[in-house]
């Protein structure tokens, strides 16, 4: 008899966390599995891993999103393999330009933040060598989005020796690739 009932009692321990193993699998997506030793990155490590260097100079460093890179569409939905639009990232390093930022847009910091950098949406013109800027968000060093505006887009003539000049020829090979 009491074999019978230890069997029992091993049966229902193990029904029971056979069943708890399959309600927490239950709404898992099978195909959402990974085999890692390393750790899984914090978000805002995949964050950081978007950016790709442009360049460093006296005013920032300036990166670009490697994933927001793509070909303009023209008002018939077509893309335009001419129009490279791209997002580019100005991390100011100029103390100057940093203290008109935090005097320009002191009344929208919280205590003890600054401004740390800028993200413009820009297109290029790879054919004529001409780029437009047309949305920039103003970021804090918390990562808080503190002021946006929005620009028509006027192409004009990239200056020689600038991050945009720099950018230009990356978005030129990525014309000539994705073609």
């Amino acid at each position: 008899m009491k074999t019978i009932i230890a069997f029992l009692c091993c049966l229902f321990i193990v029904t029971t966390n056979a069943y708890a193993a399959v309600k927490t699998t239950e709404n898992q997506n099978p195909l959402d599995w990974h085999i890692s030793v390393q750790p899984q990155p914090s978000a805002e490590e995949v964050e950081a891993a978007r950016w790709a260097l442009i360049l460093e100079n006296n005013v920032g460093i300036y990166a670009y999103a490697i994933d927001s890179m793509q070909f303009v569409q023209d008002k018939k939905g077509q893309q335009d393999k001419n129009k490279v639009a791209v997002d580019v990232k100005t991390i100011f390093t100029n103390k100057e330009i940093l203290n008109k930022l935090q005097n320009k847009y002191a009344d929208k910091l919280k205590k003890g933040e600054k401004v740390l950098s800028c993200e413009i949406n820009m297109q290029f013109d790879v054919k004529n060598h001409t780029y437009a800027d047309s949305d920039i968000n103003i970021y804090t060093d918390k990562n808080r989005l503190i002021a946006t505006q929005k620009k028509k887009i006027v192409f004009k003539p990239v200056p020689a020796k600038t991050f945009a000049e720099a950018m230009l020829e990356i978005c030129q090979e990525y014309a000539v690739n994705k073609v």
